[in-house]
């Protein structure tokens, strides 16, 4: 589910998971010298929606990405090297309760994150129910219409 069309507001705040890795992305830039910049870079980014990034220091490689952690509740990759990085309660209309902030904030974004894989796992399992039934009552049709012929 990518959300390339909806807007992020300027204002959001970028909440840094060190250790960590979102496995798609939509731009690769080399010789980015520091975090503060590959944010920056995400943030002026104009041909889609940066909702997040990852940063790799050692080898000064930023990657940014019109989806996050919300988007793609698969989830993120470990990885040491790297900073994954999204903004916070922005990207899919959820707000983080005003006072809420550091750990607590990213604990509540998990929680979300997690309602939210819930959610997407459930409407997988239903449209493959439906399309169990489609496939099974179609099989007997055409069973019934051979056995006619």
């Amino acid at each position: 589910m990518s959300l390339h069309c909806l807007s992020v507001p300027a204002n959001c705040e970028y909440m840094d998971q060190p250790g960590t890795y979102l496995p798609y992305t939509d731009t690769y830039l080399p010789r980015v010298n520091d975090i503060e910049e590959c944010r920056s870079r995400c943030t002026i980014q104009g041909e889609y929606n940066c909702r997040s990034f990852n940063y790799n220091a050692f080898r000064k490689e930023c990657f940014l990405s019109s989806d996050d952690s919300v988007s793609l509740p698969s989830g993120l990759n470990n990885d040491r090297d790297f900073i994954f990085s999204e903004r916070g309660g922005c990207n899919s209309g959820i707000k983080v309760p005003r006072g809420v902030k550091g750990e607590q904030s990213k604990n509540h974004m998990k929680n979300i994150n997690k309602l939210a894989y819930i959610i997407f796992s459930l409407f997988e399992l239903l449209l493959s129910a439906c399309l169990y039934t489609i496939l099974f009552s179609l099989i007997w049709f055409v069973s019934f219409a051979l056995l006619i012929l």
